[in-house]
């Protein structure tokens, strides 16, 4: 299983090549679409993986802290986006003042979690009250498809195949039991097979423990591409535009 310490220089040059259909023209605009003014205010990045986000934010006049386990990801962060302070840590056991920042930000980070309840209750700390968190994960009904290749096609299924006459009934998909997923990178896309892992959990559980942690949830969105994104990838684009990949959540700590 790929580890992102492996597939840092990589993942960075294809992030910079401008042909990431997912991040650049899927997730990362919607993202920023939802987020509010973002001059002199105190930004966390968490999973910043990079540093993409990172100078993004920068560019829109935060001061901005990036985290992530990866350091490699932080070793290169540190020369993309060298004006941030970055931490290599664990999103689970944050070390930053708390009531600190104005915004925190997770993009498809989360979804590498078990637990999530101690990152959540960390980001809570970490934010000064009527604070923001915004963070983006797989759609949770969309990861337990059941993938393969028949016959030179490619197949993704989600619900059920039922045979009448015999009796008989094949599901798709195990939406509720929540546990490790391997995600492919494609190999087109990436220049090798890339497996990664997600664990899945439910709507459910994903709101419950937000709330649990003493969030209010302001905002659940389902994005889609956009237009620019069916040059880069139109059969992507075309399966994205109706069949969502990504959520994201806008979550506020009370005042």
């Amino acid at each position: 299983m790929a580890k992102y310490d492996d597939l840092a220089d990589i993942y960075h040059n294809t992030r910079m090549s401008g042909k990431a259909f997912y991040n650049e023209y899927y997730e990362v605009p919607a993202m920023l679409r939802l987020l509010p003014n973002l001059k002199g205010k105190n930004v966390l990045d968490l999973g910043c993986g990079s540093g993409i986000y990172t100078k993004i934010f920068l560019s829109k006049g935060a001061a901005v802290t990036g985290v992530d386990i990866s350091r490699k990801m932080i070793e290169i962060a540190k020369t993309y986006a060298p004006e941030a302070k970055y931490l290599c840590q664990n999103m689970t056991k944050l070390t930053v003042p708390k009531s600190s920042f104005d915004i925190a930000v997770a993009s498809l980070a989360l979804q590498y979690l078990t637990n999530w309840k101690p990152a959540l209750k960390a980001v809570y700390r970490s934010l000064k009250k009527g604070g923001f968190f915004f963070f983006s994960i797989t759609n949770p009904l969309f990861e337990i498809a059941d993938v393969f290749d028949r016959s030179g096609r490619h197949y993704s299924w989600i619900g059920h195949d039922t045979n009448f006459k015999k009796g008989k009934t094949v599901v798709h998909g195990d939406y509720f039991r929540q546990r490790w997923i391997v995600l492919k990178w494609r190999t087109e896309r990436w220049g090798k097979p890339i497996g990664l892992r997600n664990y899945h959990r439910t709507l459910e559980y994903v709101i419950n423990t937000c709330i649990a942690a003493g969030f209010v949830i302001k905002g659940v969105y389902e994005p889609r591409p956009v237009a620019a994104g069916a040059k880069i990838s139109p059969v992507e684009y075309k399966i994205r535009s109706q069949l969502p990949n990504f959520m994201i959540f806008k979550l506020q700590k009370p005042n």
